[in-house]
């Protein structure tokens, strides 16, 4: 079973994103391991640790070369939601 220890974020407010530092550990046989140690940007402003914060670090960690951590389809109502892409102009 994998968990994380965030050991640090902070919010940048200029560039309006969230820089996390996450701790990545799994237990077997009543043993813990470090197996890594994260550091990546959330591009959105997270003023508290909840657990929409949690499942955007679980979103973003599967998505990026671990994909045994795991996080549920739907998220919880603290996630912000992601903006909206931006769609090109027609150059018609």
């Amino acid at each position: 079973m994998y968990f994380l220890n965030c050991i640090h974020y902070a919010n940048l407010l200029v560039e309006q994103k969230t820089q996390v530092t996450i701790e990545i550990k799994k237990t077997e046989n009543n043993i813990t391991k470090l197996v890594d140690t994260v550091e990546f940007f959330i591009p959105k402003i997270y003023r508290e640790r909840n657990l929409g914060f949690d499942w955007e670090c679980r979103r973003f960690l599967n998505q990026n070369g671990y994909p045994d951590i795991t996080y549920d389809e739907t998220p919880p109502a603290t996630f912000i939601p992601d903006a909206d892409p931006i769609t090109p102009s027609n150059p018609e």
